[in-house]
């Protein structure tokens, strides 16, 4: 999340001969201005979320995808059934180019609602 607003970038510094290489990060600016409110734990969920790649969250993100195709799609449903809250929920269906959010709503990407797939309206905006 913070590499793609270009608030900071990754580079590899390379180690001794024998050891892996270690992933840097540097910031593009000093300090930052941001206007929003949420819990701690909601924030940690979210920075846990922007720093980790899909495959960390294949296992919910296919239970959320299950929940779906039983129509369980509402973000109230889905966090019952998966006992999470609904930052953590929303976060890793950004996250992930399987799932879409509709609002209040999840659905899988690529299915078609009003006549047009989500990637080619995502491939328009892009």
């Amino acid at each position: 999340m913070l590499q793609k607003g270009g608030l900071i970038e990754s580079k590899w510094r390379m180690p001794e001969l024998g050891k892996t290489p270690d992933k840097e990060f540097h910031t593009s600016y000093s300090s930052v201005q941001v206007n929003f409110q949420c819990g701690l734990d909601d924030l940690s969920d979210l920075i846990i979320i922007a720093f980790s790649n899909e495959e960390k969250f294949c296992d919910i993100i296919e239970k959320i995808q299950n929940e779906i195709k039983n129509e369980n799609a509402s973000m109230i449903g889905l966090c019952k059934a998966l006992d999470r809250n609904p930052t953590f929920i929303k976060g890793i269906a950004k996250m992930s180019s399987k799932l879409t959010v509709k609002g209040q709503r999840l659905e899988l990407a690529g299915e078609v609602t009003d006549g047009t797939s989500f990637l080619s309206v995502h491939l328009l905006f892009s």
